[in-house]
């Protein structure tokens, strides 16, 4: 180290001062100073002296400051010195000059150094960088990769953080690196995914690895663009496979067989109750009344053979289930996956509720119990699958009867049996309700028993009343509509009900309906078809009265049932015939044609009821209204008609009159 002497020194302020001495002066006199003390030759005092002098641009206001001098002595050898400024209160400005030889040396081994580095850095297959953490995180430094990684060449310049991260995540990045700060060490490092921005305006995903160093952090970024890519691809077919497992009602869980844990894959399925993930199954369930105890036993079956490395296997159990206020029935089927070392690692268990088919299969069992107690007694029995219109089972004393050409499916037999077995008035209700497509569509509806009371010919061709009853269902197994179809003989029974129906809706003398019956089937009658045109008559026998009193009740009732025999004979088939009290009858025609059709009728029954018992002329006085042009209810026809017979009967007796005429 050499010193200055401080007339120097101070000649040189004070001529810098009066403005005699400028910035070549002040070299020249520095130079001239150190040659003297180096013993260089004068000439290389100018030209071999290397300062940067450029950056001290007025020493006389500079506190301190500092320049490296590069002076040659001899041809082949350089020596190097470091000229520092100090300025002093009480000496004024002191220069101090020191043999940089081996500090030189050192600087240029690591300027050596961090070039390597550099070139090393830019060889590694990722983008590094190192930024601060100011508000932008401007970058410090960073490798070319980084600038391919971004779809910059190298020659372009990348100035922070901010200008490559997509806007709307950079200050959640920076939050988030800001707060890893807290906890860092210097072995600390922490991984974040973001989206970014390349030059051309794309988007892409990668993943930072940071570490901090002092205030700065250093990053190693990779594209992961392609791995999100495949895990979107990977959500969203887990997504519609989970989908597609609610829609055939399945639930998914994953049981991590290391640990014991079983897990939902949809936090929105309920079969773990209140939990979305379980510890220790299955031993923990018999403490937390998740499984009914007559299930108990079957659940850790299930369990425990995935533990032991089943490959696959199923159980069906009863398991609570949240929103429900009892236990459901779960039918459960695992397989196992396995890990390189053919360990088994993990479950994919499905649960299915399956408390209504397990419902639907007992009450299938039952009513199959059922009907084979009943076979006995009936005429046959018949089992179809609906929904393949396919005859499955038959069993009848009238098989022989039955070709098997038309067995082969549940129309064909329905056909045959009707056309061949069935009465022919019944035919028609018969085939309605033994049509495909009827039970099908009461199925549906859940009208689950179809019952069909007819007429039947035995096999001497004598006419019986048979009930059909078919009892629909879904088969549990095959999910298909079936139809068990039982037709029992109910002759006897039925007749005495009609016996008694006929009692109850007839008049016990003539056996016409009586009052209550006709208004009934009028009133149906006008309902069901409102826009046909009938008719209702009012019939009032002349003379009867006289005829009792002379001749006595007996053959006044005699007179009654020749009349009611009289009227059974005018009437068609579909035609309404009562007797509703003393010598009073009504009539109802169905579906007339016209007004002269009715009229034609009043004077047929008018003709016909004349007659002479024992010196006494019986004859009848009619009334007649027409529906709907009259009433569309039995009471307003009945008043009308009832209004136009006693005007008949004002006006002479024997004839008939029509409301309104």
């Amino acid at each position: 180290m050499m010193s200055i002497s401080t007339d120097i020194l101070h000649q040189m302020e004070i001529l810098k001062y009066a403005g005699a001495v400028d910035r070549e002066n002040e070299i020249l006199y520095l130079s001239s100073y150190m040659q003297r003390e180096t013993g260089l030759p004068s000439t290389n005092r100018m030209k071999n002296v290397v300062v940067n002098y450029s950056q001290f641009c007025d020493w006389s206001h500079t506190k301190q400051t500092a320049f490296d001098l590069q002076l040659v002595k001899t041809t082949n050898h350089h020596a190097y010195y470091r000229l520092q400024k100090i300025s002093t209160i009480t000496t004024g400005q002191m220069f101090l000059m020191t043999n940089i030889d081996d500090i030189l040396a050192i600087e240029m081994k690591q300027n050596y150094d961090r070039l390597q580095n550099k070139k090393l850095t830019n060889n590694i297959p990722c983008g590094l960088f190192k930024a601060a953490l100011d508000e932008s995180m401007t970058l410090l430094y960073h490798n070319l990769y980084f600038n391919k990684t971004f779809g910059y060449d190298p020659t372009d310049a990348i100035s922070d953080i901010q200008q490559i991260v997509l806007p709307d995540e950079f200050m959640q990045l920076l939050k988030d690196i800001r707060s890893h700060k807290i906890t860092a060490s210097d072995t600390y490092y922490f991984e974040e995914e973001n989206r970014c921005i390349k030059k051309d305006g794309s988007i892409i995903w990668v993943l930072c690895r940071y570490a901090y160093e002092g205030n700065d952090i250093f990053g190693a970024v990779f594209d992961i663009t392609d791995r999100k890519l495949i895990e979107d691809r990977l959500r969203i077919s887990e997504q519609e496979y989970r989908i597609a497992m609610k829609q055939l009602n399945k639930t998914l869980l994953r049981y991590h067989i290391p640990t014991k844990t079983l897990s939902m894959g949809d936090p929105d399925d309920r079969v773990l109750g209140d939990y979305t993930e379980v510890k220790n199954v299955p031993e923990c369930v018999q403490n937390m009344n998740l499984v009914a105890k007559e299930s108990l036993e079957e659940y850790m079956r299930f369990y425990h053979a995935m533990l032991e490395g089943v490959p696959q296997g199923s159980a069906m159990f009863k398991l609570r289930v949240k929103d429900r206020d009892d236990y459901a029935w779960i039918k459960a089927h695992y397989f196992l996956t396995y890990d390189k070392e053919k360990h088994p690692v993990t479950s994919i268990i499905s649960y299915e509720d399956y408390t209504e088919e397990y419902d639907q299969e007992l009450s299938y069992q039952r009513w199959i119990q059922i009907f084979e107690n009943q076979k006995a007694n009936a005429i046959a029995y018949y089992e179809y699958d609906i929904t393949k219109d396919q005859l499955e089972v038959m069993e009848s004393t009238v098989i022989p009867e039955i070709p098997f050409a038309k067995r082969r499916s549940f129309t064909f037999v329905a056909q045959y049996a009707a056309n061949n077995f069935v009465y022919a008035k019944d035919r028609k209700k018969y085939l309605t309700i033994f049509d495909r497509q009827y039970l099908l569509s009461c199925y549906y509806q859940k009208k689950f028993v179809v019952t069909c009371e007819h007429r039947r010919y035995d096999v001497k061709k004598h006419i019986y009343w048979a009930k059909a009853e078919i009892q629909l269902m879904e088969d549990p197994y095959t999910k298909h509509i079936k139809a068990f179809v039982l037709i029992q003989d109910i002759d006897k029974i039925k007749c005495r009900e009609l016996e008694v129906q006929l009692e109850l809706e007839s008049d016990s003398l003539t056996g016409l309906l009586n009052r209550k019956t006709i208004a009934e089937k009028v009133d149906y009658i006008l309902q069901e078809q409102e826009e046909e045109l009938h008719a209702l008559i009012m019939l009032d026998l002349d003379n009867f009265k006289q005829l009792n009193d002379k001749l006595g009740h007996m053959q006044g009732d005699e007179v009654l049932r020749d009349v009611a025999q009289i009227l059974r004979g005018l009437m068609r088939s579909h035609d309404l015939c009562a007797r509703i009290g003393g010598d009073e009858y009504i009539l109802f025609l169905k579906d007339i044609c016209n007004r002269e059709a009715l009229r034609k009728k009043l004077q047929q029954l008018s003709d016909a009821l004349s007659f002479n018992v024992d010196g006494i002329t019986i004859s009848a006085s009619l009334g007649a209204c027409l529906a709907p042009e009259h009433g569309d209810n039995f009471m307003t026809l009945y008043q009308k008609a009832d209004e136009a017979m006693y005007a008949r009967k004002r006006n002479g007796r024997h004839g008939f009159r029509i409301y309104g005429e």
